[in-house]
Order: structure tokens, then C-alpha cells, then sequence
């Protein structure tokens, strides 16, 4: 079907798209954030992170950009990270479970 979009300065253009189905099988692939605690938050030097009846298997910590800053391996459902050499901002963290789980958080590095 043709769609009508606008590309600026008051110009229409009129073009055809087509939809194909991607055929992707939607899993609910997320932790329970609920079951998730990262604290403090704004931290300093320390972030932990707990997490109810679950293991967590990795931690990825990325900055803003998507870079991942660290990134550690953990047998426990609590745990301590060091972030003191980190700048001051705003950083992404990924805590995946042994079932392969994940989920995203945010926290702030004063």
C-alpha cells in the first residue's frame, strides 16, 4: 500500500512499503525487576546488587554510549561492584542469571 510521508520544508512525497513478517518467536527473556535491588543509587565508590531466589551469573556495566565498562562473573544472589574508578554520569548495568535472564537498570556515579 502507499504511504504518504513528509520530508521537509513543507514537501510531500508519496512511496510503497511493504511489510514482511520476520517470523521471530516473542520470549518474555527478562528478569523480574521486582526480584532485582541495586544500591545506592547515586553511589560514590560502591554499587550492590541483590536479587531474590535467583543467581546472578553476569554483570555488564556500559556508559551512555553502549560501551561495556566492566563486566564480571558472579556465583551469588548478592554482590558488591567497586566503581570508584569510574567518571562521573550516568551508567547502564545487565544482570543476567544462570537461566540466561536479564534485565536493565540505571544508576548514577557521583
Amino acid at each position: 500500500p502507499s504511504q504518504t510521508g513528509f520530508i521537509g520544508g513543507g514537501h510531500v512525497a508519496r512511496f510503497d512499503m511493504e511489510l514482511w513478517p520476520l517470523g521471530v518467536k516473542e520470549e518474555n527473556n527478562s528478569l523480574n525487576t521486582n526480584l532485582l535491588k541495586i544500591y545506592p543509587n547515586p553511589a560514590n565508590s560502591i554499587i550492590n546488587i541483590s536479587m531474590d531466589k535467583r543467581i546472578i551469573d553476569v554483570i555488564r556495566i556500559y556508559d551512555l554510549a553502549g560501551s561495556t565498562i566492566k563486566k564480571h562473573k558472579f556465583e551469588h544472589n548478592f554482590e558488591s561492584i567497586d566503581i570508584s574508578d569510574l567518571d562521573h554520569g550516568i551508567y547502564f548495568i545487565e544482570i543476567t542469571d544462570y537461566d540466561g535472564k536479564s534485565s536493565i537498570g540505571k544508576f548514577i556515579k557521583n
